[in-house]
């Protein structure tokens, strides 16, 4: 089983190809993709309707996600009782570095392999001529901030880094963090060193 954190932040990946290749991941790996923890309830395959049930009721009745907890109960049973179940991919922005040390621990006590980080960005000028073609996005948010549409940009490109930085960091020092610069490559060379990834982890 593998289970992997897939962050971006190149924008093109996120609006052209990501769908596309994790569409083409989930068929040929059994690796469903997931925007946060929660979809992993409706992955398709066994489910327990008490635990289901329980999960549902509190993200309705705290509108939150889901306890570190209830997702390992949740990955658990999926583990133990669905054989299609092969692990993820899931981009979550909202996790923190206990959760992802007690997710961890938890694979690892079911002699799993933990965790891994896969970053997809692009060159930093690639990035930039991308957000200046689409400048519209930019210019309202820049404007708004008193800023040029450039300076919006750099600011864009700035923030998205810091996003992952947290997350790079963790895994980086766990050497389980990898990159793919999607830079000038097309969607089937971007998938290839996808499968070389999710092929190194053991």
């Amino acid at each position: 089983m593998k289970h992997i954190l897939l962050l971006e932040t190149s924008t093109k990946f996120l609006l052209e190809q990501r769908d596309i290749l994790m569409k083409r991941v989930g068929q040929e790996n059994q690796l469903p993709f997931l925007n946060s923890r929660e979809q992993l309830l409706w992955v398709d395959g066994m489910m327990d309707e008490q635990l289901y049930q329980k999960i549902v009721n509190y993200i309705m009745r705290d509108h939150t996600h889901m306890t570190n907890e209830m997702f390992q109960e949740l990955v658990e049973y999926k583990m133990n009782n669905d054989q299609a179940y092969q692990g993820f991919m899931m981009r979550d922005y909202e996790l923190n570095e206990e959760f992802l040390q007690d997710f961890d621990d938890f694979l690892l006590s079911y002699q799993q392999p933990p965790m891994h980080m896969l970053l997809m960005m692009s060159n930093k000028q690639d990035e930039f001529d991308y957000l200046l073609e689409r400048e519209k996005i930019i210019s309202f948010s820049a404007l708004n901030l008193g800023m040029t549409t450039e300076e919006g940009i750099e600011k864009v490109i700035d923030q998205k880094r810091y996003n992952v930085r947290p997350f790079e960091r963790y895994y980086q020092k766990h050497q389980r963090f990898q990159e793919i610069n999607i830079s000038g490559k097309s969607i089937d060379a971007i998938y290839q060193e996808i499968g070389q990834v999710i092929n190194s982890i053991s």
